[in-house]
């Protein structure tokens, strides 16, 4: 879903999920703020933990989505690099 602007220009409705932070083995993701369904939860959070699991965490980032930003652009992590990443092979 997309809302117009300023000057012709659209922005997402909602947070996109895709544009997470994951922290060891959780994943933070921004609020959808999506219609509830008869259980008062937001449809597009129960989708995402149900493909996901419970190793997600959905956090208000509203105040960067109207920034024309996400999640991450607010978040720093510290991480310890792997060497020769180059050579790993997917497990």
């Amino acid at each position: 879903m997309w809302m117009l602007l300023y000057h012709n220009r659209a922005s997402a409705f909602n947070s996109g999920a895709a544009n997470l932070q994951s922290v060891v083995n959780r994943l933070y993701m921004p609020r959808q703020y999506a219609p509830l369904n008869e259980f008062l939860q937001d449809i597009f959070e129960e989708k995402i933990k149900t493909l996901l699991g419970n190793n997600v965490e959905f956090v208000d980032s509203w105040f960067y989505h109207n920034g024309i930003g996400e999640i991450h652009c607010g978040t720093t992590v510290k991480r310890q690099p792997i060497t020769n990443w180059w050579e790993k092979q997917p497990q």
